[in-house]
């Protein structure tokens, strides 16, 4: 749009203002699509498989039910076969389907679980990704120390393009607590 009022939500927020920021996990781990939040790094194709969904005549919340309980019965038998990273893989997908159903304390246990495979099988990017998405969530809820000392943690494993979104996010953290100098500096 031109903007302001021809503009849609994403014009009305381009850059994401306020908004925690995730990290994405690799394309391979094939997890499921995640509803928008507005802390998706591109939303466009969040919405078209989305929507496809709705648009199968099936109820959203009665398919992510069902993608729930595939996902239980896969990391049951994953952790009986003794598969730790695909056990891990589908506690982060069931900490994913509980989010797109705004459900994160819940998406939060999950996403434990796969922060304590990822740590045992030494999977650096899975524990990037599970404190990222805990750190977000404990924002969410308004506990905003535990999403410090989530994002504090990704902070010091994380890559370069990481250790920016956790600034960020660390940021953020720190103003809602009105900790103006700490939320500064991690937003430098």
């Amino acid at each position: 749009g031109k903007g302001g009022a021809t503009g849609g939500k994403e014009d009305s927020n381009r850059f994401r203002m306020g908004v925690p920021q995730r990290v994405e996990p690799p394309k391979d781990l094939n997890t499921p699509t995640r509803v928008d939040d507005g802390t998706m790094v591109s939303p466009s194709e969040q919405n078209d498989a989305a929507s496809a969904v709705e648009n199968a005549g099936v109820s959203r919340r009665q398919a992510s039910v069902t993608k729930l309980k595939d996902q239980e019965m896969l990391a049951f038998a994953c952790r009986r076969a003794n598969k730790t990273r695909s056990e891990a893989l589908a506690y982060y997908n069931m900490g994913v389907l509980h989010d797109n159903d705004k459900e994160h304390d819940k998406a939060n246990s999950c996403y434990d679980q796969y922060l304590k495979a990822a740590r045992a099988s030494g999977d650096v990017k899975g524990e990037q990704l599970a404190l990222n998405s805990m750190g977000i969530n404990a924002f969410k809820l308004n506990d905003h120390q535990a999403a410090i000392d989530s994002h504090n943690q990704h902070l010091q494993i994380a890559d370069v393009a990481g250790k920016f979104v956790a600034h960020t996010n660390l940021g953020l953290s720190y103003s809602a607590l009105d900790e103006l100098e700490k939320s500064s500096i991690n937003h430098r």
